[in-house]
């Protein structure tokens, strides 16, 4: 029996510089994840309304 190759050959990896719609679209996905990990954060502190009465009080107490 033959040996195949790991991989179809016409199958080509282009390991070439990063083009500058790629390298925005990149920024892109990382402001857009950013944004997502925020809002998750402010979610995740909502869900918590005593950690949020502590905050509020704390920052009141600066005034």
């Amino acid at each position: 029996m033959a040996s195949r190759p790991p991989y179809p050959a016409d199958l080509t990896v282009d390991n070439g510089p990063m083009t500058p719609h790629m390298h925005h679209q990149l920024v892109h996905a990382g402001w857009l994840a950013a944004a997502l990990a925020a809002l998750g954060g402010v979610f995740a502190l909502y869900v918590h309304p005593d950690f949020l009465v502590t905050l509020v009080d704390q920052v009141w107490s600066c005034f």
